[in-house]
């Protein structure tokens, strides 16, 4: 499909006005070719006391409706090459109030597919949201310029915050040439420099799952490839929107709850692993409120004051001490009777959501803690938290998501 191209003027429903006067503003709003068309495509007019006028055409077109999009985007874009000539995509730069010109739009099919002439009408009132738009673009790409000569120069620490302010700057209104994709991948490689390689696949991953058919996302796959591989655990990381994780690890053997410590110590190092970092909220907790909270769920910790966490993980470990050391006989053989019942439940803070709860058998025997804590944690991980657990319904970026651990993705966007 083609878009205008200089040539003779073709214009609007109206006289040109102000012939002579701006002729650079006359060709960028004007200068289309085309080969027929209807009569008010001949004598464009470019401006008047209260409007922008501009003509766009777009032929070989597969439809009617796709060549009236691309005609319409071809006017914009020369309604913005009037104020900065290096833009090439309208869409990064919304303009407000834009109409068409009544009566001023015809397509038609032709030999090879359907072309289309549009004239639309932008108020001269809003000139001054888009000069300061590209005021504050001018802005944001010198200190892109300032960011790359940072990292190139060996100092990527102090070019990714440069990096990091812009790319959050972005999120919330376009004001950069450069796409967000672009900052995220230079934010990616300025921890890959940096020898992060857990920081860099996070960067990496977010690219490929929200921008699959990004060519950046093709780079991010290929540089993804050189890292080591994550911990087990890294999985969650996604899922858990980089933590950190709250942990209440308790254990009782027919007596009052009490901190399980060497369970927080072992879930800890693991999700620490996996750049998740964690907060052991079951310290602070005398037994009464660790019970409540063990059974009424983690809205008894609101009167407890403790870091901010995105996840709160409950796991309490229950011996029942008139099993433990029992065995039972199996095809000749004597084995140990599953003597704990081990509960957890995944909770999302910010939503107050239960977002996984399960329990599973355990056997406690003549293990220490340490070891009861080993075994737990590794059904615990292995048998629930990677395959069944899923994620926040939001990312780093905002971004509504699902995880899926039962196919492997953790971004699946609506």
């Amino acid at each position: 499909m083609q878009t205008g191209s200089p040539g003779d003027g073709l214009s609007p429903c109206g006289r040109r006005a102000g012939r002579g006067r701006d002729a650079l503003l006359v060709l960028l709003l004007t200068a289309v070719v085309a080969v027929g068309g209807p009569a008010w495509t001949t004598d464009p007019k470019t401006e008047d006391s209260l409007y922008l006028y501009s003509l766009g055409y777009a032929s070989e077109a597969s439809s009617a409706e796709a060549a009236e999009k691309a005609a319409y985007r071809d006017a914009l874009l020369r309604i913005l090459k009037t104020h900065r000539s290096d833009i090439d995509d309208p869409d990064r730069w919304p303009m407000q109030k834009v109409a068409v010109v009544p009566g001023c739009i015809h397509s038609e099919q032709g030999k090879g597919g359907y072309s289309c002439w549009i004239q639309i009408m932008w108020p001269k009132s809003e000139r001054a949201n888009l000069m300061e738009q590209l005021t504050t673009a001018d802005l944001a790409e010198e200190k892109w310029q300032q960011a790359r000569s940072l990292t190139a120069e060996g100092r990527p620490a102090e070019g990714r915050v440069i990096f990091e302010t812009l790319f959050a700057e972005q999120t919330e209104t376009p004001i950069s040439i450069h796409s967000a994709v672009e900052m995220q991948y230079e934010i990616a490689r300025s921890w890959h420099i940096e020898n992060r390689p857990l920081e860099a696949r996070r960067w990496y991953e977010r690219i490929i799952a929200q921008t699959p058919d990004d060519p950046l996302a093709q780079k991010a796959a290929e540089f993804l490839q050189q890292l080591p591989p994550p911990p087990r655990l890294w999985p969650l990381n996604a899922r858990f929107d980089g933590g950190p994780v709250a942990l209440v690890a308790a254990i009782r053997e027919g007596a009052d709850w009490r901190p399980y410590r060497e369970l927080t110590r072992t879930l800890s190092q693991e999700l620490r692993d996996a750049g998740l970092e964690t907060v052991d909220r079951a310290k602070a907790l005398d037994k009464a409120v660790l019970q409540d909270v063990l059974e009424e769920g983690v809205s008894m910790l609101d009167g407890v004051d403790a870091p901010t966490a995105k996840i709160t993980l409950l796991a309490s470990v229950e011996i029942d001490p008139s099993r433990k050391g029992a065995t039972t006989t199996a095809f000749g053989a004597s084995l140990p009777v599953p003597d704990t019942r081990v509960m957890v439940r995944m909770v999302d803070v910010a939503q107050g959501d239960v977002l996984y709860e399960e329990s599973f058998p355990a056997t406690s025997g003549t293990r220490s803690a340490a070891n009861l804590a080993e075994h737990v944690s590794h059904i615990l991980i292995s048998n629930h938290l990677l395959p069944h657990c899923p994620g926040l319904k939001r990312t780093l970026l905002g971004d509504a998501v699902h995880s899926n651990p039962s196919t492997g993705s953790d971004f699946t966007h609506e």
